[in-house]
């Protein structure tokens, strides 16, 4: 179809945008929480992918080239993105706060309960030397 509803929320994304349909889109890698597509085109674009948009601050980030965008809502339930003219990556990842908070707080009791242990053998190995 060459027409895409964006949400009323992102109006202003797409103010005075008038995108035509001329470019192509490839996804390279499909994961549960990663997708990583090649896109092509002579104009700017707006691109509508069959992801279900699950609104902001949900995990879902968007980058292009590396750089962060805004993942616009379109026909109700997809995601869309504004895409520049010429050749970029688009990636898609789920990095959801609450786990890398979650893996944060992991690692530093891991590296915590190390030193802890480190320092126990240390002191005990000094204890055994002082006994002799």
């Amino acid at each position: 179809s060459n027409k895409a509803i964006i949400h009323e929320e992102f109006s202003k994304a797409v103010a005075n945008f008038q995108p035509i349909k001329n470019g192509e889109i490839k996804l390279d890698s499909y994961e549960p929480n990663k997708l990583e597509y090649t896109s092509n085109s002579t104009s700017d674009q707006l691109a509508v992918f069959s992801e279900i948009w699950y609104g902001p601050n949900k995990g879902w980030t968007a980058t292009i080239d590396g750089k962060p965008v805004e993942i616009l809502r379109a026909n109700y339930i997809l995601r869309a993105l504004k895409v520049p003219t010429g050749q970029h990556k688009i990636v898609f990842e789920f990095l959801p706060e609450t786990f890398i908070k979650g893996e944060s707080i992991s690692l530093i009791c891991s590296l915590a309960l190390i030193v802890i242990l480190l320092a126990s053998i240390f002191f005990s190995f000094k204890k055994l030397k002082t006994k002799e």
